[in-house]
């Protein structure tokens, strides 16, 4: 047989499949409504309690088996009653053949299935505030998506991610299959729309820096984050530095014009003291009121105990 009708047969055989296979999924379809719990809703702001809600299904073994064989998962019954088996189809000749891009239930999983693991990692830590790990995200998905394929957003939270080895080993996969659907020409639900050629190559450079030696092996240092964007979408101060008060401006810093409550420091995001009580090097460096000492407790105060020969002047 020449390579030509080889060639001929492999494209008939494949065209033949993916007819059969698309069959079977329409026949399928009527069970699509009860899967969908396990892939986050489209929506332009998610509160707390649809997260939550959203991660309490999505962590099941339900949703877990989902993900590895959304075919069988789906068809099960379809299956049973119409004599078939799951073992006769081939779930990755189905995806190259293309007819999963007509079923959004079940086009670009892997891209849903890593939005959320990210999602709910952050989420599952979200009352212990030295345990937000990727609040960025975390807010970026709350607030729909804005910045998604952003230069500069990637710049300022980038390093904030290779702090963290476990928000580093979420963040890279989500991208990864985000990109490898942009290459496919899948359509993904939310503002996942088909990027652009520089949109693509911007997350390839992301991925790239993220996977490099130095976001792998990178180690915060005590002066590390001074002026970092903090807050809402930006994530917390580096609470390892000195600089970990989140200002009124919206920057990480240290001293009375970050760290101080009455100076509009952002407690949500950072470390907030009071000049009422604390002071000195070892409490951000603030002063005290006026007709105050700074005493070797870093405590704010009047007399010899504070404004004595142990009294701190810086």
């Amino acid at each position: 047989m020449t390579s030509f009708k080889k060639v001929i047969l492999l494209l008939c055989a494949s065209t033949v499949f993916a007819s059969v296979e698309n069959n079977v999924l329409e026949g399928c379809k009527d069970s699509f409504p009860s899967f969908e719990k396990y892939i986050l809703k489209d929506s332009e702001y998610y509160t707390h309690e649809d997260i939550d809600s959203f991660c309490n299904v999505f962590n099941t073994k339900k949703s877990k088996k989902f993900y590895n064989n959304p075919i069988e998962s789906v068809c099960y019954n379809y299956f049973l009653n119409n004599d078939y088996e799951e073992s006769d189809f081939n779930y990755e000749q189905l995806k190259e053949s293309g007819v999963l891009r007509n079923y959004e239930l079940i086009s670009s999983l892997e891209v849903k299935y890593n939005l959320g693991n990210l999602l709910c990692f952050e989420h599952n830590q979200y009352n212990n505030f030295y345990k937000k790990e990727c609040p960025y995200f975390y807010n970026l998905i709350k607030n729909g998506f804005e910045n998604i394929y952003d230069k500069s957003y990637f710049n300022d939270i980038k390093y904030k991610i290779c702090r963290s080895k476990d928000c580093l080993n979420n963040v890279v996969p989500f991208y990864e299959s985000l990109l490898s659907s942009y290459k496919n020409k899948e359509p993904v639900r939310y503002d996942f729309r088909i990027i652009s050629k520089n949109e693509a190559e911007t997350v390839q450079d992301f991925i790239n820096f993220l996977k490099s030696d130095k976001c792998v092996n990178y180690e915060s240092s005590l002066y590390d984050g001074y002026n970092e964007k903090c807050g809402q979408g930006y994530g917390f101060c580096n609470e390892s530095s000195i600089y970990s008060c989140c200002g009124k401006n919206g920057r990480c810093g240290y001293g009375e014009d970050y760290c101080e409550k009455r100076n509009g420091c952002n407690s949500d995001y950072g470390i907030c003291v009071s000049a009422d009580y604390y002071c000195g090097p070892k409490n951000y460096y603030l002063v005290c009121q006026a007709n105050e000492c700074c005493g070797e407790n870093g405590k704010c105060g009047t007399g010899e105990e504070y404004c004595g020969t142990k009294c701190q002047s810086e």
